[in-house]
């Protein structure tokens, strides 16, 4: 008597995973993304059903672990990464067949949740525009945590008029120069905004005084013929500086001025030593 049986096993020494290159899209969590991120990737010659392990580790060694089941020979989950640390964030997906066979996968992508954007403070040294910088006024900032090459928006206004400029992020740092002749005296206004790569949003305000105009002066003397030593009261519209004895100039022959003493950024006294018989002028 002679008796067969036959049966037929399968051999599987083989799984695969992957995570999706780019994660959202780009590798970067922005702040708008932080509280929902999705996480997916593909999986080979593995069950339906079985669990992929996702284990997120932060820049600062704080992890966070998450499990998606298998569909189809793909996986995704959707995380609160809100409590992580910003900087490279790594992903790693592990899954283990119905056979037992493992298969693990690791990712990286950055979380950057901020940005940050200033304005240089004084801008041109003094805060101030003369009539000899208006063309050439050079706009500057940091950007820090802004990638190089995106573009700092630029606007400048004096109320009245209104004009828009750009720079470009380098090094942490923008800078840009703009003709600023067309602006009236006074203080101007000047915005800037950037969007880093992540979709984050950084703004800075300052203000400026353009200052073209030449100011006024006033010059008060005695009421009364003088024979002797006077002094003349010199008065400008707006404060000055640098204004020193030899800047004040007489006629040939009518006098000499023997000192200047500031009484404030817009009154200066002047002491003359007339010549006798001459208008001093």
């Amino acid at each position: 008597n002679v008796a067969r049986a036959t049966h037929t096993l399968l051999k599987d020494v083989a799984a695969g995973v992957t995570i999706a290159n780019p994660l959202m899209g780009d590798d970067r969590i922005g702040a708008a993304e932080a509280g929902a991120v999705m996480l997916n990737g593909t999986t080979l010659d593995v069950e339906d059903g079985q669990s992929v392990t996702v284990l997120i580790t932060d820049s600062s060694g704080a992890t966070m672990t998450a499990t998606s089941a298998v569909q189809g020979g793909a996986w995704a989950i959707t995380v609160d990464l809100s409590a992580l640390a910003d900087g490279p964030m790594t992903i790693e997906a592990s899954v283990a067949d119905v056979a037992g066979n493992p298969a693990v996968a690791t990712h990286v992508m950055l979380k950057d949740i901020s940005a940050e954007l200033s304005i240089t403070d004084p801008l041109m040294g003094d805060n101030r525009i003369s009539a000899a910088e208006a063309a050439a006024v050079t706009l500057s900032g940091t950007a820090p945590e802004v990638d190089d090459g995106q573009s700092v928006a630029l606007v400048v206004s004096d109320g009245a008029r209104e004009e828009s400029f750009a720079a470009r992020v380098q090094a942490g740092a923008w800078a840009t120069t703009v003709d600023l002749s067309a602006f009236a005296d006074g203080a101007l206004a000047i915005t800037a905004g950037v969007v880093d790569l992540a979709g984050n949003p950084a703004n800075a305000s300052h203000g400026i005084h353009k200052d073209v105009a030449l100011p006024s002066v006033e010059i008060t003397g005695p009421a009364d013929v003088v024979i002797d030593r006077f002094d003349a009261l010199i008065t400008f519209s707006e404060p000055v500086t640098g204004f020193e004895i030899d800047d004040v100039v007489l006629a040939v022959g009518t006098g000499s001025v023997e000192a200047l003493s500031a009484q404030s950024a817009t009154r200066y006294t002047a002491t003359i030593n007339p010549v006798l018989g001459q208008l001093v002028r």
